[in-house]
């Protein structure tokens, strides 16, 4: 329960499955058929427990409890004692506990949907047969992808390929965490990889990017074995996993290598500075883990998107192959707000990239990457469907209507290859229409 205090949507949805892990394990002990590799590598790290039950094909990997408890603390402590009086000390300490307290009801409400994400990644489609496969993309522990396709798509097929990096303030998340989204998209006629890498504490944020290098690397290589087009790559990253998939576009442009058609941000993180001095203010930034998994403040520049951009157009940097950069963005979220987005795709754009930013008036900051049902599905019904801003006088999604930024993301990956696609697109930009 410690993530909590990281005070992050996408933290607090990736604790309540990682419970809910541990009790689907013991499960499965009993006859369900396993869903993870057998690995026998083990992390030379105290920051994660490996369990392997020997003859079940299951592999289980936690972050340390104690580890998590013990930056939490330090960084609740920090927090109080950083206030200059003792009435302050004890308005700060409320403040902590309350937002707390507010994450821990996130939490307990996050269960319907990692019990449906659960059985999702457990069983395949009802009405669209959907067929998961697992590989490997490197050589750590977490270097594994879960692959999503209609049992249909053929090696001719040349299938839109959508590649998935979760968030989680750089220290929490699973594969199975995504199924329903991953479902939906591969009913929509996607071929989806989802992929895990190795967290913090065991990995710095910039061995993160390199592993997700890895496994793009990989989908050029592997992905028309299973019916997708190298051609149509879309790399997408939600919160933390959106700045770990743009570096990695960018570290890919320095040394020339092949880059997706699409790189697709939600509700990312693009100016670590900046964005500590925003958690700075909500009085979050000594327990939140993305300092220490940057390195400390002396890694922040190195690892922003958006601070690249601005070098590009100040002369001073020279990145030629950049890939078409859309950022997705609620202006409802509180954990990382929609300039982020803003700013990094008018750095883009002041570079000589071709950018687009898309303001979404309903979701928070989970939403982009929970607010999804498949065919079959059982849905809620109180789900908030707004008006798409791609979506309208085309081919209609092959189920119930998403929110309107999945909508839109559906959109992204159908039809980026259509002429009429960039007018769209910048008819739809929050930067084009308010200039």
């Amino acid at each position: 329960l410690c993530t909590a205090f990281s005070c992050c949507a996408s933290a607090t949805m990736s604790l309540v499955p990682r419970a809910l892990s541990a009790g689907a394990t013991r499960a499965a002990s009993f006859g369900a058929r396993p869903r993870e590799l057998t690995l026998s590598k083990r992390l030379p790290s105290r920051a994660h427990r490996v369990r392997v039950r020997q003859g079940r094909g299951r592999l289980t990997v936690e972050m340390g409890l104690a580890e998590q408890v013990s930056h939490a603390w330090k960084g609740l402590v920090t927090e109080v004692e950083r206030q200059p009086t003792t009435q302050k000390k004890v308005v700060r300490a409320v403040q902590v506990i309350r937002l707390i307290l507010i994450e821990l009801i996130g939490i307990f409400s996050a269960i319907p949907y990692a019990i449906r994400a659960n059985n999702a990644h457990k069983t395949s489609g009802k009405l669209v047969k959907t067929l998961i496969d697992q590989a490997r993309y490197g050589e750590e522990l977490r270097n594994t992808v879960d692959v999503y396709r209609k049992a249909d798509c053929s090696k001719s097929s040349a299938s839109p390929v959508c590649l998935f990096v979760h968030g989680g303030v750089w220290a929490t998340g699973e594969k199975w965490q995504y199924a329903p989204m991953a479902r939906r998209l591969a009913e929509e006629g996607n071929v989806v990889v989802i992929i895990e890498y190795t967290l913090y504490p065991a990995a710095s944020a910039d061995a993160m990017v390199g592993e997700v290098d890895a496994a793009l690397e990989w989908v050029f290589q592997n992905i028309g074995k299973y019916g997708g087009s190298p051609d149509r790559v879309a790399l997408v990253g939600h919160s933390a996993g959106a700045q770990l998939t743009n570096m990695a576009v960018w570290r890919r442009a320095l040394r020339g290598a092949a880059q997706p058609q699409l790189s697709v941000g939600l509700a990312g993180v693009y100016d670590v500075a900046e964005h500590f001095e925003y958690e700075f203010n909500r009085g979050v930034s000594e327990i939140s883990t993305m300092k220490p998994a940057m390195g400390g403040p002396g890694g922040f520049d190195a690892q922003s998107p958006t601070l690249l951009a601005r070098s590009v157009a100040e002369g001073t940097l020279d990145v030629q192959d950049l890939p078409t950069t859309i950022l997705l963005h609620s202006e409802l979220d509180v954990t990382v707000p929609w300039t982020q987005s803003a700013a990094y795709s008018r750095a883009l754009g002041a570079a000589g990239y071709e950018s687009f930013f898309l303001k979404y008036p309903n979701g928070g900051h989970g939403e982009p990457v929970l607010s999804w049902w498949f065919q079959g599905d059982q849905r809620s019904g109180d789900e908030v469907v707004g008006v798409p801003k791609l979506s309208e006088g085309t081919v209609p999604p092959v189920g119930d209507p998403l929110p309107e930024l999945q909508q839109d993301l559906v959109e992204l990956l159908r039809c980026s290859q259509d002429p009429s696609f960039r007018q769209r697109l910048r008819e739809a930009d929050e930067l084009y229409s308010s200039a």
